[in-house]
């Protein structure tokens, strides 16, 4: 429930003059402000819950409210009504609600609390990784306190009769996507029950389009390969929840959005992230790692990953090894196509692939031009910059606020059209890197 005192800072047009179906959004400040409460509220219970969609309520002072309905597709607002005249439209509202079940009050039917016994196995897991300081503090970060620890059911595919499912314990994620609408990625360090081993979940919502292969589909085609995998994730299993029989789908009315299906992967690796290397020596192994995966992908089974940037290079410490080196792993292959797709293209997304701070200077300036091969090895180059620039030691005289504007003109801009930074796209095209000292670092670095 959302409450705003005044109807000038009311999230939604609000009042008597405004017309019942009337949908405006007031573009005031304290308006502005009122919706990003609500979507940040929203926010803390779709990352803190298991969940499809959730309910809200936005109460106005002057006597008017609505509905609204948010998933990771849309927010659905109702027509405003008058609750002092109408008490009888909340009232009904609320009973309705009390009457239903937990999936349709949109809580995920697939995912249910963890019993005592079941919370203290997950409690004392970090006792078998205790040569591994990096697995014990994922764990404990899982085992957060105010965070539930609920049971996951994964299907290992599509024949559900065939094989039952696992189940997997997890507790606060290692990893939440930023935003309400859109994949809504969260990654969790998870106990297999069965197996009583430490594993990582990835639960996602993938756009719902027919040209677009589901990122499970990708990697069991990667590893069909006979040849040495190295330096892709291993998947376990991994399903469209609720598939085939009750898939979890967004509600999205007609319109530009694409609806998104609920999906989960299970993965055997449990890694760090990129920016938590040891040192540039590291971080040079690490991403030269993810570009032999990328190699590999594309020169033996003929896949371009699309999506190179730095939350999608991981680093992956053995925890059976610990004193073996460290190994680079490229991740997340849902926007990947084969080259017979990239000769012969149709749309599957209405913006362009990729992250935005780490695509080619001639995808971030020509939105149509077809996604190649040089556009993701220049992405590699891109990550190598930005975390440089972003983490290792730059000249005393050359200012935080200095880098900090560097950064966002070479990498954050936006020109004119929606057209990427003009900064990006010169020193691309002159082949020189940001001046000044942290060129001298990032140079040292090549």
């Amino acid at each position: 429930m959302h409450v705003n005192r005044y109807s000038e800072s009311a999230a939604f047009a609000s009042g008597p003059r405004v017309t019942p179906r009337a949908f405006v959004l007031p573009d005031g400040d304290a308006s502005q402000h009122s919706r990003e409460r609500l979507l940040w509220q929203a926010f803390q219970i779709l990352s803190r819950q298991h969940r499809t969609f959730v309910f809200m309520l936005s109460i106005c002072g002057d006597g008017y409210a609505r509905f609204a309905r948010l998933d990771r597709s849309d927010c659905l607002i109702s027509e405003q009504f008058n609750y002092i005249a109408h008490p009888e439209v909340i009232g009904t509202f609320l009973y309705r609600l009390s009457q239903m079940n937990a999936a349709q009050r949109g809580h995920d039917p697939s995912a249910t609390l963890a019993s005592g016994e079941e919370v203290e196995r997950f409690s004392t897991l970090q006792s078998v990784y205790e040569g591994a300081p990096w697995m014990v503090r994922r764990l404990r970060h899982a085992m957060t306190e105010g965070w539930s620890i609920c049971k996951l059911a994964v299907h290992s595919g599509d024949s559900l009769n065939e094989y039952p499912p696992q189940e997997y314990l997890v507790g606060r994620p290692a990893y939440m996507s930023p935003t309400v609408c859109g994949r809504g990625t969260k990654g969790f360090v998870a106990l297999n029950l069965t197996e009583n081993t430490a594993v990582f979940i990835k639960d996602s919502w993938r756009l719902r389009v027919s040209a677009t292969r589901p990122e499970r589909d990708i990697y069991e085609y990667l590893w069909e390969d006979p040849a040495p995998r190295m330096y892709v994730l291993t998947l376990l299993a991994g399903e469209d929840v609720g598939a085939p029989a009750f898939p979890q789908f967004t509600f999205t009315p007609e319109g530009p959005l694409s609806s998104r299906v609920h999906c989960r992967l299970v993965f055997k690796e449990i890694c760090r992230d990129l920016n938590d290397f040891k040192g540039s020596r590291e971080l040079v192994h690490i991403i030269h790692d993810a570009l032999l995966g990328h190699r590999w992908a594309w020169e033996e089974r003929k896949m371009l990953h699309r999506d190179v940037s730095v939350g999608n290079i991981l680093i992956y410490d053995n925890p059976e090894k610990p004193d073996s080196p460290s190994k680079g792993l490229l991740c997340d292959w849902g926007l990947a196509k084969s080259a017979a797709e990239i000769k012969n293209p149709r749309a599957s997304q209405a913006s362009r692939p990729g992250t935005w701070q780490f695509m080619s200077a001639l995808l971030s300036w020509y939105p149509q031009k077809d996604h190649l091969l040089s556009d993701d090895l220049e992405s590699f180059m891109h990550v190598l910059t930005w975390c440089t620039m972003m983490y290792l030691p730059i000249s005393a005289t050359y200012s935080e606020e200095k880098l900090a504007t560097t950064m966002s003109n070479y990498f954050d801009e936006y020109s004119g059209g929606h057209r990427g930074s003009s900064y990006k796209f010169e020193s691309v095209l002159g082949a020189v890197v940001p001046s000044g000292d942290c060129r001298k670092t990032i140079l040292s670095i090549y």
